[in-house]
């Protein structure tokens, strides 16, 4: 785990804070919070056997057909999420074999992966409720804002990156208690302020952690990177390409499903504010496109978080 976590942090953590010197006290309390996690493995048997199976170059999509009908539950869960608005879908997925089809095999891996990760925190309540739905809503969120964007974001790889964005403080909420929780819930309905005072109270963010923890459990670059650096920006464009316009779209619908969440002004007002920030610039987003987004965001929100109770 030492040997794993200090590659990573070099590449994930340091950078925007501190661009010439390792944070001794930050690595190793990452270290520490990494190897306390080391046996958590949200997958089952299922979505484990899928994911080695895509990740060989010889894979055949009737293979990963035929090992998620093994598990009638997931199998539905996709097909639900493969027909809803935040797929945009014209004509219904009747099977999974429809679903491979439209979104590919490696997009319905990724999609059942990241529904597996957050079905094992369908339990949690409070401040965790809020976060768990906060992520569902950005994930259909920053799928609409994919479409209207750039070109070098993949929407389905957008929705899992929404999807799982802020794992790390439900990680953080499983091992923390109620400190942890306390923290979280002084923060609800505001963004990029948490991860600074979790820096100060852990020596590292919710956001390294789940970047550490997804580069661990094996999802697909550049997952982890970009939830790593969600709270970043400046390291993110610095990288340049798909994994910028990622995290500025993502930043994006973070804000966005946070008005929302919180039944916040979303009119003209906010579009343009919006759209005249850095992020929406770096992803590509028009004042119209946000707009747009902001209209029918309540609808994709609404339907996304009945599709993953």
């Amino acid at each position: 785990m030492a040997k794993l976590s200090q590659s990573v942090l070099e590449e994930l953590w340091f950078g925007e804070d501190d661009p010439a010197t390792a944070d001794a006290k930050a690595a190793k309390s990452l270290a520490a919070h990494l190897a306390e996690l080391e046996g958590l493995r949200p997958f089952p048997v299922v979505v484990q056997k899928v994911i080695a199976c895509v990740s060989r170059p010889d894979f055949r999509m009737d293979q990963v057909r035929d090992l998620i009908e093994e598990d009638p539950a997931l199998a539905a869960r996709i097909l639900r999420v493969a027909n809803s608005v935040a797929f945009q879908t014209r004509l219904p997925c009747a099977s999974i074999q429809d679903a491979i089809i439209r979104m590919g095999a490696r997009a319905v891996t990724d999609l059942a992966a990241g529904m597996a990760a957050m079905t094992a925190f369908a339990d949690v309540k409070g401040a965790g409720k809020v976060v768990r739905e906060h992520c569902v809503g950005t994930a259909a969120i920053v799928r609409a804002l994919a479409y209207r964007g750039s070109d070098g974001v993949i929407p389905a790889i957008a929705f899992l990156a929404g999807l799982l964005h802020d794992i790390g403080k439900l990680l953080l909420m499983q091992t923390r208690h109620q400190t942890y929780a306390q923290l979280v819930g002084s923060a609800v309905g505001t963004t990029d302020e948490l991860h600074l005072r979790e820096r100060e109270f852990l020596g590292y963010d919710h956001a390294v952690l789940g970047g550490h923890v997804l580069a661990k459990w094996g999802l697909p670059s550049p997952l982890p990177k970009v939830v790593a650096w969600h709270h970043q920006p400046t390291r993110a464009n610095k990288a340049g390409g798909s994994v910028a316009v990622l995290v500025a779209c993502l930043r994006v619908a973070d804000v966005i499903d946070t008005l929302v969440s919180s039944d916040k002004p979303t009119d003209g007002a906010t579009a343009k504010r919006l759209a005249d920030g850095s992020d929406a610039v770096h992803a590509g987003l028009g004042e119209g496109d946000i707009a747009a987004t902001l209209a029918e965001a309540p609808k994709l929100r609404g339907e996304a978080l009945m599709l993953f109770r």
